[in-house]
């Protein structure tokens, strides 16, 4: 009987002793470790909420005091909705660069050129997270560059800053041409800059680069800033053309001294006295005609007229030379004289003065029956010039 006890006994002790060492091992111990690490993890994730939730407070504070910061998103190249990504990129940089081409073009530039230089897919640095995530924006680089005035540069620059996307002119360099080294007053200059575009983590979706703005909040460019007169009127380039030679001034011109009106007689008054006083026939070889003869009462003056071959002149002029009758004697008899006076036909009789008197015009009946054709049209008076100054 004791033989058998003392195995027994031995057997509880032995299971008294391996059981809860088996216990501690194979149950306790996984327990206490996975409860340690639920309260690591716990610890971790309250310590991340916390950072998350400082992160959004700080955002809305950086967005209130930057409200501009608000469309990145829209104004950022954007990401593809519908095409393959590398087709998407390819796309949207040859869409920026016929921007830029435009701009150098549009703003006469020559000799202009534009080249992508550099398209980042990572950015180190406080735009990046650890843990191997997308940087928070990425960059492609373009290199624009020509000739031309300093407002044609400055206007190319301003327009880089109305294209509706996020970049900015990274370097710009601006110097004289070497050819125009001796002519400084040459506004003539080589330029070149960067243009670097941004790509933000969260751009809006869509294929085409620019966006869609229906009212944009804020401008992209001061508009009261004329960057492109401003410099072209303070050229730190260009010496300033020599001023234009200072003429001395020309002596004024004495006052036109109007010319002393010649007097005139009145024109009937005056042909009123002069009287048609005779007709009388004469020979000359074998050629007969007749002789007119008339009587200027106002200066005591004979005149004669010889019919022979007609078409005899007739002026008369008053006291002071003005001409007051021009006519021609075109027929002639034994009874009266016909004259054309300022294209019509007037009858003179012994006796009469000689004012063209409108009762004295012959009628076409009458001038076609003694043979004369129709009176031709009187020549324009000439106008008296004016005197200079008047």
């Amino acid at each position: 009987m004791s033989s058998t006890r003392l195995p027994l006994l031995l057997a509880i002790v032995v299971a008294g002793l391996v059981v809860p060492v088996a216990i501690y091992y194979l149950l306790w111990s996984p327990l206490s470790d996975l409860q340690q690490r639920e309260e690591a993890l716990a610890v971790s994730l309250q310590k991340e909420m916390k950072e998350n939730s400082d992160h959004l407070k700080s955002r809305k504070e950086i967005l209130k005091a930057h409200p501009r910061l608000e469309d990145w998103k829209l104004l950022s190249w954007p990401e593809p909705k519908t095409k393959p990504a590398d087709r998407h990129t390819n796309d949207l940089q040859a869409e920026f660069r016929n921007q830029l081409e435009d701009i150098a073009e549009g703003a006469g530039l020559e000799d202009w050129g534009v080249d992508l230089t550099k398209s980042s897919g990572a950015q180190a640095g406080a735009g990046s997270r650890a843990g191997g995530k997308k940087a928070l924006w990425q960059s492609t680089t373009y290199r624009v560059s020509g000739k031309g005035s300093l407002s044609e540069i400055a206007a190319a620059i301003k327009d880089v800053y109305k294209i509706p996307t996020l970049q900015r002119v990274g370097t710009l360099t601006i110097k004289r041409d070497d050819n125009d080294k001796k002519n400084l007053s040459k506004d003539n200059l080589e330029v070149t800059f960067t243009v670097d575009a941004l790509s933000v983590v969260g751009a809006e979706k869509r294929d085409s680069l620019l966006p869609k703005l229906k009212d944009p909040k804020y401008s992209f460019t001061n508009p009261n800033r004329e960057a492109d007169k401003v410099l072209a009127s303070a050229n730190p380039f260009v010496l300033p053309a020599p001023p234009t030679p200072v003429r001395p001034p020309t002596p004024p011109t004495p006052p036109a001294i109007a010319k002393e009106e010649k007097p005139k007689e009145d024109f009937e008054e005056y042909l009123t006295g002069v009287k048609f006083t005779s007709l009388s026939s004469y020979e000359r070889g074998s050629k007969s005609g007749w002789m007119v003869h008339f009587y200027d009462q106002n200066n005591n003056g004979d005149k004669k007229i010889y019919s022979l071959g007609l078409r005899r002149g007739i002026e008369i002029t008053d006291m002071y030379g003005n001409e007051v009758l021009n006519g021609e004697m075109v027929w002639v008899n034994e009874r009266m004289a016909v004259f054309l006076i300022d294209g019509a036909y007037y009858r003179f009789k012994v006796g009469d003065d000689l004012y063209p008197d409108e009762s004295r015009v012959l009628t076409a009946e009458e001038y076609k029956a003694i043979g004369l054709p129709s009176p031709p049209k009187p020549k324009p008076k000439e106008k008296p010039a004016e005197d200079e100054g008047m």
